[in-house]
């Protein structure tokens, strides 16, 4: 149970870590675009690698912050269906759903892996003015998908384990944010 609650640990530091950097891009993205505009609207120059860095960003944003958004539960939810839900249906739903997340999060994970492993082998670069390495691109959402498997892995032992406890008649309220 220690190294459990250690494992655990570790995990949401590292999601921390990533939603942190997430903020971090968001900032430096803000700021390059900003002071590209700036520069090209009064001088008449231009940042050359302001708008290509910022489309990577927003792919390292997306998979940074995802698994840090699902721990927090702030992932899309249609509150019209579960709200009707007596609390043992929706936490009944809720352990489908989180499961369906991790299998479909496995195979992307195990298809960006193969991707990954391809462009690796090959060498190959963006076709874009800097001309950078595609494996950094591709293998972030790799890591990312893999994180968010483990995160709705954790999301689905909570709610089944809620789920049992509400089926074995223990207080009937749901706990909305499932963490861990």
């Amino acid at each position: 149970m220690l190294i459990r609650r250690k494992l655990n640990a570790l995990f949401d530091h590292i999601i921390n870590i990533m939603a942190y950097s997430a903020a971090v891009l968001v900032i430096f993205m803000m700021l390059s675009i900003g002071i590209d505009v700036i520069l090209r609207n009064l001088v008449g120059v231009t940042i050359r690698w302001a708008f290509e860095i910022s489309e990577h960003s927003v792919l390292y944003i997306t998979f940074f912050s995802a698994p840090w958004l699902l721990k927090l539960d702030r992932h899309v939810d249609i509150d019209l269906i579960t709200s009707r839900l007596s609390p043992k249906g929706h936490a009944s739903l809720n352990v489908v759903i989180s499961a369906l997340g991790a299998a479909i999060t496995l195979f992307i994970t195990y298809r960006s892996s193969l991707t990954l492993i391809d462009v690796w082998r090959r060498e190959v670069h963006t076709v874009t003015v800097l001309e950078l390495p595609m494996p950094p691109l591709i293998a972030i959402i790799a890591i990312g998908c893999s994180l968010l498997f483990i995160q709705f892995m954790r999301r689905t032992h909570g709610y089944f384990l809620e789920r049992r406890r509400l089926l074995r008649g223990g207080d009937d309220t749901c706990k909305h944010q499932m963490k861990a």
